[in-house]
């Protein structure tokens, strides 16, 4: 599965399985071609946190369900 997260500008796409991730500055690069993951880190790793924050959540409420 593939997840994404967007703050202002800019837009991360995570895949789970190849454990890829990009970002984008949409404003700058609206159309998604310049990866951006490596140099705006802080963004980069904010972003990614969310996600996994929430993956981690719903990962848990589904354990609690069985």
């Amino acid at each position: 599965g593939v997840v994404a997260v967007w703050e202002g500008n800019y837009k991360l796409v995570h895949n789970i399985a190849s454990k890829k991730t990009l970002l984008f500055n949409l404003k700058l690069d609206p159309n998604e071609l310049n990866n951006l993951f490596s140099t705006e880190i802080e963004v980069g790793q904010r972003l990614f946190s969310l996600i996994q924050n929430k993956l981690e959540k719903a990962n848990e409420r589904i354990k609690a369900e069985k």
